[in-house]
């Protein structure tokens, strides 16, 4: 960056809204700062949602604030697009360990699915994008593959940018192998404190996760393409943590297990898009809201439930409406359908709410016009009923809202188990998980909506929230970082190889290469009837490959 450049910052980010919303965010706080460029690389389908951010909040913004934002489309297929190619409704599993292994699967075999020619062309022009752009710093997507490659392979420290909780990040740091009996995998479902009799499920589900990730098919032929189109660097995803890397998470430690977190991750707070009203987006909608407190039933934008799972949420939203005897409760549902359905695949399995529906007691809608946030700050959402992903989960926990969790894959059953632990919801399929059985969702429901407790944590975790917007804590620290660059290069301290305190622990694979680790000292710990020695011991992840 050339000395008299105004400071720029570039996202790098895939176009789905579990990943955007936050960079969306985050430049909506930068914009009204007035003195930052923004430039974000993304795929064409985020271009509109970039023009309704700027059309909502112009107000906020000075007048310059058009010339300060930036889009540049991204070619080829993006996740989303490589995932309907599957054919699938969506990534769906069950918890447990079986499950959670399926979906490790799912994640290497699915959501990298693209060829080599489109996984090249991402990258070179996310490269172009860069070269021409300039930025002073580059904030990228932790699951965008090609952009995290073309910072690193035109010279940028890139920021990274997760949007799940801590524990995706550093569960492998913590001490006593704690990864495996301590915490839950993500993905199981498994409840916290982890009970004993869920230990070895729990290790093994660790195990297999690991093994399976570095024996994947879909793994080494990206590498393979890498290395044939000199694409230099780590892979991408072999790292939760980078220690020579600033991440930042819209976590908070106080809505997370009990976890160590390095000093170069930066818990923000939930980073959350910030809305015009209700009344402002659609005057009426804000009308029928005010009619009645209100159950907001979102499953997430790629939750495309199968039509007799559609009809089990139905039978269960009939079920708690019969059952429910306080004051009079309205329901509010996005039911989108998958791109290769026809039109009227939905219409039996709503069936049991055509009473509810024609009085308009409920709504069933394909999509929202107006955000999920926007209703949320009504005050008159009494229950959220979500799916478990990040960013349903953190709307509602900015707003106090109790949540009932419906998850389906990997992270979503995490949440749903945190959900539990912080007394903030109901795990809501428990029992049936990916699936949806009525009964239990109804009884989910009248549980949350019955235990004033639930809404008492919710809101003490909202003024938590609420001591600073995560949005301006990302954005604080982006144009510190951006300004000062020297912060940018992390030390990382040097281990002296003949201090007796440090042994390296090798592995060689079938190859002939080579990973020697740290091999840390053993805590001094008394055993005792509640200690466990395990044989796995803990490693620093400082990993030093050898080709033969």
């Amino acid at each position: 960056m050339a000395s008299n450049q105004r400071t720029s910052v570039l996202f790098l980010a895939n176009s789905e809204h579990g990943q955007t919303n936050i960079i969306l965010a985050i430049t909506h706080e930068l914009l009204v700062r007035g003195d930052v460029d923004v430039h974000i690389g993304s795929f064409p389908a985020l271009e509109r949602r970039i023009d309704k951010l700027l059309a909502d909040n112009a107000s906020a913004y000075d007048g310059s604030f058009r010339s300060r934002i930036h889009f540049h489309p991204i070619r080829g297929p993006s996740n989303t697009d490589v995932f309907i190619r599957t054919g699938k409704r969506g990534a769906f599993h069950p918890p447990g360990y079986h499950g959670a292994v399926l979906g490790f699967q799912s994640l290497c075999e699915d959501i990298w699915g693209w060829t080599e020619e489109e996984y090249v062309d991402i990258y070179n022009c996310c490269v172009e994008i860069i070269k021409t752009v300039q930025p002073s710093v580059i904030a990228a997507d932790f699951f965008f593959l090609q952009g995290r490659d073309a910072a690193y392979n035109t010279g940028y420290t890139a920021i990274l940018i997760n949007t799940t909780s801590l524990t995706h990040i550093v569960l492998g740091l913590q001490s006593q192998s704690a990864a495996l009996w301590k915490y839950p995998l993500p993905g199981t479902g498994f409840p916290y404190p982890l009970p004993w009799h869920l230990v070895p499920l729990n290790a093994l589900a660790v195990v297999k996760t690991a093994k399976m990730y570095h024996g994947s098919g879909r793994r080494r032929e990206i590498r393979e393409w890498r290395i044939r189109h000199k694409i230099h660097g780590r892979f991408p995803f072999a790292d939760a943590w980078r220690p020579d890397r600033f991440h930042l998470s819209p976590a908070l430690k106080e809505l997370d297990w009990p976890m160590d977190v390095p000093d170069n991750i930066f818990p923000c707070g939930p980073i959350l898009l910030p809305t015009a009203s209700v009344h402002k987006q659609d005057p009426e909608l804000a009308s029928w809201l005010q009619r009645a407190p209100t159950i907001l039933v979102n499953l997430g934008t790629l939750y495309a439930p199968d039509p007799k799972v559609a009809e089990n949420i139905a039978s269960g939203l009939k079920l708690f409406i019969d059952a429910w005897k306080g004051e009079k409760i309205q329901i509010l549902w996005k039911l989108p359908k998958h791109p290769h359905d026809e039109d009227d695949v939905y219409s039996r399995s709503i069936e049991p709410l055509r009473q509810e529906t024609e009085t308009d007691r409920v709504r069933i809608h394909p999509w929202f016009s107006v955000e999920p946030m926007a209703m949320l700050q009504t005050g008159q959402i009494v229950c959220s009923v979500h799916h478990g992903g990040a960013n349903s989960w953190y709307e509602a926990i900015q707003n106090g809202v109790p949540h009932v969790v419906l998850p389906a894959w990997q992270d979503c059953y995490e949440n749903a188990a945190r959900a539990e632990w912080l007394g903030i919801g109901v795990y809501g399929n428990k029992t049936r998980a990916p699936n949806i059985n009525d009964r239990e969702l109804s009884k989910a429901l009248l549980k949350v909506m019955s235990d004033r407790s639930y809404k008492e944590k919710a809101l003490d975790l909202a003024k938590l929230c609420q001591k600073k917007e995560g949005r301006v804590a990302a954005a604080e620290k982006i144009v510190e970082l951006a300004r000062n660059p020297d912060l940018m290069a992390m030390h990382i301290p040097d281990m002296k190889i003949g201090d007796s305190q440090c042994q390296l622990s090798e592995i060689r694979n079938r190859s002939g290469m080579t990973l020697q680790s740290v091999q840390l000292p053993p805590p001094e710990v008394k055993p005792t009837a509640k200690y466990i020695s395990l044989t796995v011991t803990p490693l620093l992840s400082i990993p030093v490959v050898t080709d033969p």
